[in-house]
């Protein structure tokens, strides 16, 4: 679901219906504002262009919020199991982009530029707060300890009355094998699609045994020991070997040690 909301909360509500299930792996959602149109996007896909007159009434600054909570509107999300809980959701990584028309390098037409990025390495204050509040429409209670900074995820937590935070699932069996105590590489373009170059630092040479990708519950979904090298670059193509949109990590295997980094 999509959601425009103008004045005096008039809901401009589209439902898209997805060929996957959105809940077993890590997608990229986006929206363009611009003074003429909103758009959103779900893994680079456009999947809503709104050109309505409505569109030219927003003009006043917004905030980027996340959340995760219990609505109590059964005939919109349906009835509510507790014994789900606790639920997650995880987020990788958030990008701004400032509205440049004519100047800027990303978005539709080129019309966008970076603002800033936030891995979720940490908590940073300056730009983000963390709720405390509720409202008549939410059976959940926001708490400081439902939003988890790890492994570079902000984890946000649905649990029940008597517990909160993060219980270490899947999460944990990535960091069973020690990842992220190894050396993070920087990895272009990402996310990816059939290739991707990995960003060689001057300690790694062309002794280089293999590249293989991981998902979340640590299986080997793709390794290869074919490699292009190109100005302190590596190459890397899947071969066309098709892998669903999701988070991955990559380990870079030379003589002497592991190398990661991660891939959405």
């Amino acid at each position: 679901q999509t959601n425009i909301i103008t004045a005096y909360e008039s809901h401009h509500v589209e439902l898209h219906t997805l060929m996957y299930n959105p809940h077993v792996g890590f997608h990229t959602y986006a929206f363009e504002w611009t003074p003429d149109y909103i758009d959103f996007f779900i893994d680079d896909q456009l999947v809503r262009h709104d050109i309505n007159e409505y569109i030219q009434t927003l003009d006043t600054g917004q905030k980027i919020m996340m959340n995760i909570w219990q609505p109590i509107y059964e005939d919109w999300v349906g009835p509510f199991d507790e014994n789900l809980l606790p639920i997650y959701a995880f987020y990788d990584w958030v990008k701004y982009y400032s509205y440049t028309p004519g100047s800027g390098n990303y978005g539709s037409n080129n019309n966008f530029s970076l603002d800033w990025v936030d891995d979720f390495n940490s908590f940073d204050q300056s730009r983000w707060e963390k709720a405390t509040h509720t409202w008549s429409a939410n059976n959940a209670q926001f708490v400081e300890q439902n939003a988890v900074h790890q492994s570079g995820y902000l984890i946000l937590c649905l649990t029940d009355n008597t517990t909160y935070g993060y219980s270490g699932d899947p999460l944990s069996i990535i960091q069973k094998k020690n990842y992220n105590t190894l050396e993070i590489l920087n990895v272009y373009p990402n996310p990816f699609n059939s290739s991707f170059t990995i960003q060689l630092p001057d300690n790694i040479n062309k002794e280089i045994k293999s590249v293989r990708l991981v998902d979340l519950i640590g299986k080997s979904v793709f390794s290869t020991n074919q490699f292009t090298y190109n100005n302190k670059a590596l190459k890397v193509s899947l071969q066309n070997k098709l892998l669903p949109s999701s988070l991955y990590y990559g380990i870079l295997e030379t003589n002497k040690r592991k190398h990661i980094f991660k891939l959405t």
